[in-house]
């Protein structure tokens, strides 16, 4: 599956978190489809978490945040990327 035509790496200098917060795609935020997605991996899932926590610590990065179906990006890892 190739990233959203919107998609903005991270680790790119021009980078604006407030991405991390209100994109979304398909009813999922930008660390949602990372976590769900194989053809991005954990390290990426990695990079998005990390930048969402640098962020928006207040949030915890986002990893209890819902999408569409009331998944939160903690349970999807988990199930998805088998995270312990």
């Amino acid at each position: 599956m190739t990233p959203p035509p919107h998609y903005i790496d991270p680790s790119t200098p021009v980078f604006d978190p407030a991405t991390l917060k209100k994109t979304r795609y398909e009813g999922k935020t930008l660390l949602h489809a990372t976590a769900v997605n194989d053809c991005f991996g954990i390290e990426r899932f990695s990079m998005m978490l990390n930048a969402g926590l640098k962020h928006y610590p207040e949030d915890l990065g986002f990893l209890f945040q819902t999408n569409d179906d009331g998944e939160t990006v903690c349970e999807l890892a988990f199930n998805t990327q088998g995270i312990y």
